[in-house]
């Protein structure tokens, strides 16, 4: 989630495998549509819509290139 002062908030960590990529996410109005449409596209579902709880929801997908991408919906009723 972006702060008030435009930076991004989020967990920066070591590695738990060597294979580990960063992965970036994107807000989305609604990240069941966005999975919906990203599919329609050719792209992999890697981890389906998850709660973070007074947060949001998020999950993440490879494109058909092989890139990662997480998608973000600010949601502050999820639990």
């Amino acid at each position: 989630m972006p702060t008030e002062l435009g930076g991004i908030n989020g967990g920066i960590f070591k590695r738990q495998a060597p294979e580990q990529r960063p992965i970036n996410y994107v807000n989305v109005e609604s990240v069941d549509a966005y999975l919906t449409k990203a599919k329609s596209l050719g792209a992999s579902v890697t981890l389906e819509k998850m709660p973070i709880p007074g947060m949001g929801f998020f999950a993440q997908i490879v494109d058909p290139q092989g890139n990662a991408l997480g998608l973000f919906q600010e949601d502050q009723s999820a639990h």
